[in-house]
C-alpha cells in the first residue's frame, strides 16, 4: 500500500501522531527502555505540554504502573529537547 503512514497514540494526550515522530518507551519484563524493539512499549509526542508533564510530573509512573529510573527520565528529556 503505497503512501500508508503508521500512525500510534501518545499515552500523555491521546492524540494520534505518525510513529516515526514519537518517542517509544519500551517494558521488557521489569527491564525498561528507550527501544524500537521488543516489549510492550508505549509512545510519548515531543509536543510542550507532553514535555512539562513528563519533565514535571512523572506521570510516566502511573501509566506504566511502575517506578521509572530517573536515567530513562533523563534520557527522555534529551531526546526530545526539553
Amino acid at each position: 500500500m503505497k503512501g500508508y503512514i503508521p500512525t500510534r497514540m501518545c499515552a500523555i494526550c491521546r492524540n494520534r501522531y505518525p510513529k516515526d515522530e514519537l518517542i517509544r518507551l519500551a517494558k521488557d519484563g521489569e527491564k525498561l527502555s528507550l527501544s524500537n524493539t521488543i516489549g510492550r512499549g508505549i509512545y510519548v509526542c515531543t509536543t510542550d505540554s507532553c514535555q512539562e508533564k513528563i519533565k514535571n510530573k512523572k506521570i510516566l509512573n502511573k501509566i506504566i504502573k511502575c517506578d521509572i529510573p530517573d536515567e530513562i527520565y533523563k534520557q527522555l528529556i534529551e531526546k526530545e529537547g526539553v
